[in-house]
């Protein structure tokens, strides 16, 4: 069976959602209307009948407004980073799909709707989590495992996420490794549960009781062993929020390998949390919503492998624009370059498109001051 993937759109902190009911409400439609999709994404040959499109077109279309409606939040929640960028651009898509059926292109509207992946989860697991969602309703039969924790993760049903995700390790789906499992079952426990001795527990047990694992399995996941040991016997220091998240980031970057870039993933995670934490304070000082602006987005830099759909570039251009020519919007570019050159380069050299080296170009002139120079004029 083909893999599902799950989308439900959230740039929003839980704690921010918890507390607005308008929100509130409006995600839950964005849940209803995608569960009724659940059953044309599982099935491609459903998805593509024509008896069914119209039904389709309408559930898409419910999303797609539903999206759109999100422009009528209050600014606080549009300064949070991303926030405008992935509302817009999940919007859009949806728009693409519907014009896929017009063009008989059923097939790409589908792979579309199952390729946007972990849009909601990378705020669905923020820091000191306080909304759980249950919903005793849905029918999942048809996923494996895997699919299944990806749902219940995007959704917030964190429990039944982390036994999936287990389960997934225990017995991998076809195509799909205990590695790729574990990864996102960890980030349930450190930005989630912040609960280290039970990530232990369960760690151990794959270890010893899982022999199949290839040797550079066991080496990642020892290696989260030891962080994890570390973080249990931590002392609580008397550091704010963002020096304790920029700590945890420099100890992430010390360890990394010269040769494979190797990094301290469970220090990553935790920094993760606790800077959409900070970057949740509607009072932070200027100074400090930049500076965590710029390391957030090193941090997702960093975690490709468990943030597979995670732009850190959204971060990045968002401290450009809000605090142009400071150190942390040139250390921002420099850092978006690096990674959209990257991306763009192959066997054969970088080849970077036209649109994107005008991006680069505009957003360099932002970072460094010099559009403001040119408007002064």
């Amino acid at each position: 069976m083909k893999r599902i993937f799950q989308f439900l759109i959230l740039a929003l902190p839980l704690t921010v959602f918890a507390k607005d009911g308008a929100i509130q409400n409006t995600m839950l439609e964005v849940y209803a209307s995608f569960k009724d999709l659940q059953p044309y994404l599982i099935d491609s040959s459903r998805f593509e009948d024509a008896q069914n499109q119209k039904k389709i077109k309408k559930l898409v279309s419910k999303l797609s407004a539903e999206l759109h409606g999100a422009e009528s939040f209050d600014t606080k929640y549009r300064k949070l980073p991303g926030f405008n960028a992935q509302m817009t651009s999940l919007a859009e898509m949806l728009d693409e799909v519907n014009k896929g059926f017009e063009t008989n292109s059923a097939g790409w509207s589908l792979w579309r709707l199952r390729a946007i992946s972990n849009n909601c989860q990378t705020c669905h697991t923020g820091y000191g989590v306080d909304v759980r969602f249950t919903d005793k309703n849905v029918n999942l039969d048809k996923l494996d495992s895997l699919s299944k924790g990806e749902f219940y993760l995007a959704s917030r049903q964190y429990p039944s996420a982390q036994a999936a995700f287990f389960q997934a390790a225990i017995n991998p789906p076809t195509g799909h490794s205990s590695l790729e499992a574990l990864r996102k079952w960890l980030i349930i426990y450190t930005r989630v549960n912040n609960d280290p001795q039970q990530a232990l527990f369960k760690l151990d047990f794959i270890l010893q009781k899982k022999t199949n694992l290839r040797p550079y399995e066991r080496e990642e996941i020892s290696d989260w062993v030891i962080a994890l040991r570390r973080w249990s016997t931590e002392k609580d220091e008397e550091k704010d929020t963002l020096s304790k998240a920029e700590s945890l980031l420099r100890k992430a970057l010390d360890v990394q390998m010269p040769y494979f870039g190797k990094v301290g993933a469970v220090e990553l995670l935790r920094s993760t949390a606790l800077l959409h934490e900070v970057l949740d304070d509607t009072k932070l000082s200027d100074e400090k919503r930049r500076r965590a602006l710029y390391l957030i987005g090193l941090s997702y830099s960093k975690l490709p492998l468990f943030f597979v759909n995670e732009l850190p570039e959204l971060f990045l251009e968002q401290c450009i624009r809000e605090y142009p020519n400071t150190l942390e919007a040139k250390n921002s570019f420099k850092l978006i370059k690096e990674i959209l050159i990257t991306g763009y380069t192959g066997s054969s050299g970088a080849h970077i498109p036209g649109e994107v080296d005008v991006k680069l170009e505009e957003l360099y002139k932002v970072a460094y001051g010099e559009q403001e120079l040119k408007d002064q004029v």
